[in-house]
């Protein structure tokens, strides 16, 4: 997939999650799928999540430790920790913390 598709899809997937309540049941199920797919495409993820802004990081930042789990990768833990630096207000140390778990 290029990164135009890829990054086509986030923001679809991004777009959806807006429009779930936090307390909606769906709200489990949206994330194991929106999960299951950045999983699937490690360094797009990367690369999106270096390129997003704030608000974006914040919102994939609830699921950060089910892709963690799923990529067991060094690569996404240097990515976790380079938006700590960039977004530091995201308090990402817990999902790092458990990112470095999963190796």
């Amino acid at each position: 997939m290029d990164y135009n598709s890829f990054k086509s899809k986030v923001e679809q997937f991004i777009e959806n999650r807006n429009n779930i309540h936090d307390n909606d049941p769906a709200l489990y199920q949206f994330w194991n799928r929106f999960a299951d797919f950045l999983a699937q495409e490690e360094a797009l993820t990367i690369q999106f999540l270096n390129d997003t802004n704030a608000n974006n990081v914040d919102l994939i930042s609830e699921i950060f430790e089910d892709i963690s789990e799923k990529v067991k990768s060094k690569k996404f833990i240097e990515c976790l920790e380079a938006l700590e630096i960039k977004f530091p207000e995201k308090l990402l140390k817990h999902s790092i913390n458990a990112a470095k778990s999963f190796i």
